[in-house]
């Protein structure tokens, strides 16, 4: 009870903590901004990487339509930056006036301009006006308008001017992200059916039902929670001090402001130190041996044959990823603000360096998925699943999974509404848990699945013939 407890609080604080690094990211309201008197300039970036990403991708999968059939997709896929402030909202304008209908813009920016009374807003605004205006008489572009507009709105400043890069290989790109999600989806999709009608048939044998569980004696249960418990308070730990320490000294060493590879690093350091909580099995006067064992350490049916169900537990993943990510529209339409899920690893992907992608790389495809899946499929699940046992098979599976699944999204910091994606990704390895008995094949889909976002995201954001497509892939990233 007292792990359970502490598990609870521990949760809580790490989304709370989560939160305040999304509230540090987003721009502040004009209003608070620093202005200073004659030129209006903002102290801080108005746009995050996220909004222009949006209007990125918007633009370059709208090119391949006639300007009639692409308004749709302008209309929707740019709504996420109508609810926010104002800056979304005219960078929005600013493309649905060149791209769908002048005086649509026009009419736009006269709305929001009536809801607003700071000076930077009023500035951009009337930038934003005369260059549509102009637009709209087909006479050249204001020059000190453009440059307005470039400086505080980024992309879409470079965008209106048409000044922004025209990536003529975007289409083979994007048809790339579709072809390998298309594959490995359809794979999944009818692997997945197959699966569930085998099931009910009472063709599939399940390894940990059949084994593990069933010779259960409770000792585990016990220990692997606690153990559970000793590793969150470890981990949140040891982020929450390097944060805080890192955070001071970055302001103080101008040799650490020039480094992006720190950080990666000391989280590197920070995933494998948690690793010393295992040791609670000793204190429990058991080995950490006899707990990896028990938790899924081992060669399952052979470790060939576990790793092939590794890429297959990949491909079902992506069914579940989709149903999560409809649950994650439905809950932005209803409750979100504006704001984008964002990771600090794909933040750290637009910029990174050589080095700085293979620590990423590193990180999330084999440090994070050998770790989490030891915690959350090895212990955690293992525990509920054990604990739920007397209610019936089905019953403790469903129960262990979302539980332990609704935790996991918790925890990571693309925040609680995009929770539904994460727990359809963790759901399908609790699946391949509970079906293997070893953790080889959720360690391996949990690795292919980040190896293949983080490269896909670093060449997209890093190369020119495919950047456009990169809000595709960070909107799907799950670095989980």
């Amino acid at each position: 009870m007292l792990a359970w407890i502490a598990i609870g609080v521990l949760t809580i604080v790490s989304v709370l903590l989560q939160r305040v690094r999304m509230e540090d990211d987003v721009v502040p309201p004009a209003s608070d901004a620093i202005v200073e008197v004659g030129n209006a300039e903002p102290d801080a970036q108005l746009l995050t990487m996220q909004d222009e990403l949006a209007g990125r991708l918007t633009v370059g999968a709208a090119s391949f339509f006639s300007p009639e059939d692409g308004a749709p997709i302008f209309q929707s896929q740019l709504e996420p930056l109508e609810n926010g402030k104002w800056p979304q909202k005219v960078s929005r304008l600013l493309v649905i006036g060149r791209m769908v209908d002048v005086q649509e813009g026009l009419d736009g920016l006269d709305e929001v301009e009536s809801m607003e009374q700071d000076e930077l807003a009023i500035s951009t605004i009337a930038a934003a006006r005369n260059v549509l205006l102009a637009e709209q008489a087909n006479e050249e572009l204001p020059e000190a308008e453009l440059e307005i507009l470039k400086s505080r709105l980024g992309w879409y400043g470079l965008f209106i001017a048409r000044e922004a890069p025209v990536e003529t290989n975007m289409l083979a790109a994007l048809l790339a992200l579709v072809a390998w999600f298309g594959f490995f989806g359809c794979v999944g999709f009818v692997g997945l059916f197959v699966f569930c009608v085998l099931v009910m048939l009472g063709k599939i044998n399940f390894r940990l039902r059949e084994g593990v569980i069933a010779v259960a004696k409770g000792e585990f249960a016990q220990i692997s929670v606690e153990t559970f418990a000793v590793w969150m308070a470890v981990f949140l730990g040891l982020n929450t001090a390097v944060g805080v320490t890192l955070g001071l000294t970055l302001t103080e060493t101008s040799a650490l402001e020039t480094s992006s590879a720190l950080p990666l690093l000391i989280g590197i350091g920070v995933f494998i130190l948690s690793l010393f909580a295992l040791c609670w099995a000793n204190v429990r006067n058991r080995s950490v041996g006899w707990l990896l064992r028990e938790a899924g350490w081992h060669r399952g049916r052979g470790f060939f044959i576990e790793i092939v169900s590794g890429f297959f537990c990949y491909a079902c993943a992506l069914p579940l990823l989709a149903v999560g990510l409809i649950c994650f529209l439905i809950l932005t339409a209803l409750f979100g603000d504006g704001s984008q899920p964002s990771h600090p690893a794909a933040e750290a992907l637009q910029s990174a360096g050589a080095f700085e992608f293979f620590a990423i790389l590193f990180l999330a495809a084999v440090v994070a998925p050998i770790i989490e899946e030891t915690m959350f499929r090895g212990l955690l699940y293992r525990h509920l699943r054990e604990s739920l046992n007397g209610y019936g098979a089905f019953a403790a599976f469903l129960c262990a999974a979302l539980i332990s699944s609704a935790i996991f999204a918790a925890i990571h910091p693309q925040g609680l509404l995009f929770a539904p994606v994460l727990m359809g990704l963790a759901t399908s390895f609790c699946i391949f848990r509970e079906w293997r008995g070893s953790l080889i094949a959720p360690m391996v889909a949990h690795s292919v699945n980040n190896a293949v976002t983080v490269s896909l995201g670093f060449v997209i954001m890093q190369a020119p013939v495919a950047q456009d497509a990169a809000a595709f892939i960070h909107s799907i990233a799950i670095f989980s």
